[in-house]
């Protein structure tokens, strides 16, 4: 019939399974952790989102395959695999699935070690075949809606406008958002929060009031010592919980701490952004100065959208005052868009995985033995001939004790060797995790040994990115409160530049985005003209801790 080629197919068609899918999407996020509250209690632009966003999904695919059955059955496959998701995540992080996430969906292909442990590698391969063979049925069972396909383009095309109405009228005065994961999708959905988050990321934002390294250098500054940090992997001292733990199993650290102490040198607890992953939170906050807190949904992942909070860094301050800076990762150069990030947080040289060639590995990773060995080099470099060397800032984020833990194997010897008592049943992650523990040890009293021995002034700060993921062990020998540790050490020459020694200092507590702060008092004011060594013994006037 003429004119029929462009036909929209009737109602009936398609309606029931759309409306039937809509309504279907509400139970399944009833299944979520945190669980949203009901629909009817929800703001209506939160139903618009949740509707218009639905929409477009049905719309897409069923242009796709033209058949609403097979697209309702596969939205609503997609919803439960994000749901699934997001209750691991919740159970291993804390947080639900929140929309910066939708990324690691690529880094999982490119990087599975990190992921498919946690979803499991059998329930990954019979998922995708259940949706594969699901697909397959759905299109040979179904018909085709419509005579040609151009029908369903037009109806696609329809529902697709209908979408956007809806998420712009939402849009005109979006919903408010607390920026805190769990928060916002108990009050919102999981859908709108997504969306909201989406949103939020795009905006840019303000934070030169929040930026400490804003403030132009002091010119005057002699003596510059060499700094370096190391934000060692999952590190926090477990002996604080692990009540079984060999008590000698970081000597060098319990060393080192007394010495900070002795130094008057901040050390004791510090409280980081994030719970078993997400070391770039740590990290940003760090180099940055910026307290998560004040960063909106950027938080979560502060490289994917770094130019829309770009401040200052460390890095940035101390090239200004004459410092060379540099990097030290020991894995994919790529990986969290450092390769982008890196170079923009004010950093001269950024090296990576392809920077250790034949480098020793233990387990999976690069050792720790290994970045030592690295920085120790760095340290060796007097720089050009005739010039002389300018003072370095090395910041390291380590590698090794990266998880997934459960991958790795141990003889039978080393669980009496850390656990002299002995473990529970499925605490194995507990040795694996000792062993590294025991060798980032080792990676100190290398960088100590180099330290001690260094003709110019050095200050070192070591620290936890987070605490590791093994809530079966948490299960079984008690849970971390998600602080890590940290400790800042001089070598000789530094101490050797005080006019008079400090009293000694005890333990506190510093927020991570505090740490670089800390030190740069700590390390630099003591060799500026004029300054006292009259300092607190911890940045912030933080409160002990007992």
């Amino acid at each position: 019939m003429p004119g029929s080629f462009f036909a929209v197919p009737p109602l009936s068609a398609w309606c029931i399974p759309f409306v039937l899918g809509l309504l279907l999407g509400f139970v399944v996020e009833a299944f979520a952790r945190p669980r949203p509250v009901a629909p009817w209690r929800r703001d209506w632009r939160c139903l618009a989102v949740h509707a218009g966003l639905w929409a477009l999904g049905f719309a897409a695919l069923l242009a796709i395959y033209q058949r609403p059955w097979v697209a309702t059955v596969n939205l609503l496959a997609l919803l439960v695999l994000l749901t699934v998701i997001g209750n691991i995540k919740y159970i291993t992080l804390r947080e639900p699935f929140i929309y910066p996430d939708f990324e690691y969906f690529t880094d999982a292909i490119r990087h599975p070690q990190f992921y498919l442990p946690f979803f499991g590698i059998g329930n990954a391969i019979m998922g995708a075949a259940a949706y594969v063979a699901a697909m397959v049925a759905g299109v040979m069972l179904e018909p085709a809606l419509g005579e040609t396909w151009a029908q369903s383009l037009v109806l696609a095309a329809s529902l697709a406008v209908a979408a956007a109405v809806l998420l712009w009228c939402a849009g005109r005065r979006p919903v408010s958002i607390s920026s805190e994961g769990g928060r916002d999708q108990q009050v919102l959905g999981m859908l709108c929060a997504w969306w909201r988050y989406r949103q939020e990321e795009g905006r840019q934002l303000d934070l030169s009031a929040h930026a400490p390294f804003s403030t132009p250098p002091d010119k005057e500054a002699e003596h510059l010592p060499d700094l370096i940090m190391v934000q060692c992997e999952s590190f926090f001292d477990p002996r604080r919980t692990f009540r079984g733990l060999r008590h000698d199993i970081l000597t060098v650290f319990d060393a080192m701490l007394a010495e900070s102490a002795e130094q008057g040198l901040p050390h004791g607890h510090l409280r980081v952004p994030s719970w078993g992953a997400n070391t770039v939170r740590t990290e940003y906050a760090v180099l940055s100065g910026i307290a998560p807190e004040v960063m909106s949904v950027h938080r979560y992942n502060p490289y994917r959208s770094l130019g829309r909070h770009a401040v200052p860094t460390v890095a940035h301050y101390l090239r200004r005052l004459g410092y060379r800076t540099l990097c030290v990762h020991p894995y994919a150069r790529a990986f969290y868009r450092r390769d982008k990030a890196i170079p923009a947080l004010g950093f001269d040289v950024f090296l990576a995985q392809d920077d250790f060639p034949d480098a020793a590995r233990f387990g999976p990773y690069i050792a720790d033995s290994a970045v030592a060995e690295k920085v120790c080099r760095l340290l060796d470099d007097e720089g050009q001939p005739g010039a002389p060397r300018p003072p370095l800032f090395i910041y390291v984020i380590t590698m090794e004790n990266h998880g997934p833990l459960q991958w790795e194997q141990f003889d039978p010897g080393e669980q009496h060797f850390y656990f002299p008592q002995g473990l529970p049943t499925g605490c194995d992650d507990a040795v694996v995790y000792a062993r590294h523990i025991a060798n980032t040890d080792r990676m100190l009293q290398q960088l100590k040994a180099r330290l001690e021995k260094h003709e110019r002034s050095a200050s070192l700060a070591v620290f936890g990115d987070h605490v590791p993921i093994m809530p079966a062990v948490y299960a079984q020998l008690g849970e971390p409160e998600g602080s890590t540790d940290f400790f800042m050490w001089s070598n000789p020459p530094a101490l050797a530049h005080r006019s008079q020694p400090r009293p000694a200092s005890t333990s506190c507590t510093l927020q991570s985005h505090e740490l670089a702060q800390a030190l740069l008092a700590h390390a630099l004011r003591v060799h500026k003209k004029g300054a006292s060594d009259e300092e607190p013994s911890c940045a912030m006037n933080r409160q002990p801790e007992n």
